[in-house]
């Protein structure tokens, strides 16, 4: 968050060229990767406590 808290609403939602993501683009992808990993990783989890 440090490395974009200083840049400006224009700026995250700039796309530098129509075949590359923007700034925002890029952090709401990680955001939704880092969600779904979290769900495998909980479900696998879970998956684990129930074969003890």
């Amino acid at each position: 968050m440090g490395a974009v808290s200083g840049l400006t609403e224009e700026q995250v939602n700039h796309n530098p060229t129509p075949d590359r993501w923007s700034i925002m683009q890029v952090l709401r992808h990680l955001n939704l990767m880092e969600c779904v990993i979290v769900k495998q990783c909980c479900a696998a989890l879970e998956k684990e406590q129930h074969k003890k």
